[in-house]
């Protein structure tokens, strides 16, 4: 069998992921989570987002407590979609921002 090769350019990731992971809104009441790096949160964020970097997270969500609505996101979608399937596997209410932060951006400042 011969091996096929594919740029990663040219995949598109969140087409392999798991829908159910993704949300293109957010809801009144979520807490919204930025987990990029410290200096790309302070660049631009969410309104009212809070910033959790991404290994803490990923470890220490299970301190988050289970009644709340989260919406996840990083710089392209995907690194929060992996936190937000280990969170939703836990019983929690977590979902990746489709697009991470540019999608939240465009939601935010429309063109």
């Amino acid at each position: 069998k011969e091996a096929v090769m594919h740029k990663l350019a040219d995949l598109d990731i969140e087409s392999m992921l798991d829908q159910s992971l993704f949300t293109d809104r957010v809801p009144e009441g979520a807490r919204v989570i930025d987990c990029r790096p410290e200096r790309f949160f302070q660049s631009w964020h969410y309104p009212g987002a809070e910033h959790i970097d991404i290994s803490d997270l990923s470890v220490n969500f299970s301190r988050l407590p289970k009644n709340n609505t989260y919406i996840v996101y990083c710089a392209f979608g995907v690194e929060s979609a992996a936190i937000c399937e280990k969170m939703q596997k836990k019983g929690y209410n977590a979902y990746s921002f489709r697009g991470g932060s540019r999608g939240l951006n465009r939601l935010v400042n429309p063109r």
